[in-house]
């Protein structure tokens, strides 16, 4: 049979949005297009330039959530048990997970459903949870029907309730959840006793086990490719299960991703992975920026939605670092700057950091192990130095790390101003923006630096480290001798200059 007159399957995807890879449809028969209706009858958009006018998914949606409820004809069961739904940001992954989970919270006749929401830490638990309650609080009919609480929301006729959870295993035994909305599994933390898993996605799927039909259905970006990750056993899995190499009609996988291998900056490479560019529902100028802005490793993993390797990946750009270079340039006797200082006891470095109003940064100092076990940071030389700066400069801000210091931190406050001297609490909420920032001053050209040797090896040293909050850096392991507290201390003095000159146009976000 020739291509022109080959036959068309009805339940595949359309060539110009496929996924990559996906399990393919056996039925037609699916919860997916009454979910569609729901959301266009009950929802909103919430974000976009749709806001506040109906949730009408497009066509790649309604596809995707018609092979993820697809039912199986033989018993009228769902077909799968789990699901992996990997889409890149930008996608609307969280309004597509809260408006299953209230479909078949209020928009089914079912008695005494358990729905849960859960994800690697509280906050991003919240989202898909977060969305729902708003979208019930707003409509009439959904209120008038349901009670609302802070993490729970009931369906008065059916006793059906709609619960948010986050990675404590352990508060998910006992559970008998139909239906399991996991958001960014790539963020759950592994098991100590079992790689490749996550307490919590097994408590909710063993506890699903005694019921005739449930879905845990996992709505994720791509994540760091590790042997010890909960998504890489499930995207390695669901890659098999999708090729026909493994035979489980329970494990269901689409996945939207750029080619491997591709150049991260080709437009249509985003195209492929994001089908909301493809169908102009997306910002491309907002890509363009990113994709200036953002580490190369992370924009794969964010925008193009592949799975890489981020342990132990450097963080900076050096041909970037490199270009930034300004050996020429001095700070001024009376110049305006800021300062940041990164301090340690013995063995981590301790740094202080310069850095002028328009992006210039400059060593005051750095103490380092000699390496013996007696070393121990001269702290009379420390406090001299941050004297010294304070009297050759116009200092407008010094971001502390307080930890070990706290008391010479209150001599700097009592010394030069509360309002000056500030206390950066080395926490994943200062530090993933303070690193994203810094980034991206250094490949838009508004970071220079002296081209010291330390900061340039600090630099060098640190890798790319993920949380839940997004990606920020560490050192290549917990007692490797290659410091990087100037490229910290670097990243806390641009976060306090651009608290005094704010930096125009940054779009943010990985």
């Amino acid at each position: 049979m020739s291509p022109r007159h080959a036959k068309v399957d009805p339940l595949a995807p359309k060539p110009e949005w496929a996924p990559a890879f996906w399990t393919p449809r056996k039925s037609a028969l699916t919860d997916g297009d009454d979910v569609a209706l729901f959301a266009s009858t009950f929802m909103v958009a919430t974000k976009g330039f749709r806001a506040g006018k109906p949730l009408n998914f497009a066509d790649w949606q309604k596809w995707a959530l018609e092979w993820a409820l697809e039912r199986n004809p033989a018993t009228g069961l769902l077909r799968y048990r789990q699901a992996i739904l990997g889409l890149p940001r930008k996608t609307a992954k969280s309004l597509k997970g809260s408006s299953i989970a209230l479909k078949y919270l209020v928009g089914t006749p079912e008695l005494g459903r358990e729905i849960y929401s859960i994800a690697g830490d509280r906050q991003q638990a919240k989202l898909v949870f977060g969305e729902a309650r708003w979208q019930v609080l707003n409509h009439p009919l959904l209120k008038d029907e349901c009670k609302v609480y802070r993490d729970a929301i009931e369906h008065v006729e059916t006793g059906s309730i709609y619960r948010v959870l986050s990675h404590d295993g352990k508060l998910a035994q006992g559970l008998n959840p139909f239906l399991t909305i996991a958001d960014e599994p790539h963020i759950y933390p592994s098991s100590q006793t079992a790689p490749g898993t996550s307490e919590l996605w097994e408590a909710m799927l063993q506890g699903s086990g005694a019921r005739p039909e449930s879905l845990l259905l996992g709505i994720t970006t791509a994540g760091d490719y590790r042997d010890d990750a909960l998504l890489t056993r499930l995207f390695d899995y669901g890659r098999d299960v999708a090729s026909g190499e493994v035979d489980d009609d329970s494990f269901g996988i689409a996945w939207w991703q750029a080619p491997d291998g591709c150049d991260h900056r080709d437009e249509a490479m985003w195209h492929i992975a994001n089908p909301n560019l493809r169908l102009g529902l997306a910002d491309i100028e907002e890509m363009r920026s990113t994709v200036k802005s953002t580490p190369e490793n992370v924009f794969r993993r964010y925008r193009l939605n592949q799975m890489v390797r981020l342990g132990g990946i450097a963080w900076m750009d050096m041909a970037a670092w490199k270009a930034a270079a300004r050996p020429d340039r001095a700070p001024k006797k009376g110049e305006r700057i800021v300062m940041a200082f990164d301090g340690s006891v013995s063995s981590d470095a301790t740094a202080l950091m310069g850095m002028t109003l328009d992006g210039h940064l400059f060593v005051l100092g750095v103490w380092e192990t000699d390496g013996t076990e007696e070393w121990q940071v001269p702290r009379g030389e420390v406090m001299a130095a941050v004297e010294d700066a304070f009297d050759l400069y116009d200092v407008r801000a010094f971001n502390c790390d307080t930890a070990y210091w706290l008391a010479e931190f209150q001599v700097w406050q009592d010394t030069y101003g509360r309002r000056r001297v500030l206390d950066f609490t080395m926490s994943n909420a200062r530090m993933v923006p303070a690193v994203q920032e810094f980034y991206a001053g250094v490949g838009e050209g508004a970071i220079s630096h002296p081209d010291d040797p330390r900061l340039n090896r600090h630099i060098s040293n640190a890798v790319s480290h993920e949380t839940p909050r997004g990606i920020t850096i560490k050192k290549q392991s917990k007692d490797s001798m290659h410091k990087i507290d100037l490229a910290v201390a670097a990243c806390m003095a641009n976060d306090a200059r651009l608290r005094q000159v704010p930096r125009r146009g940054f779009t943010g976000g990985f």
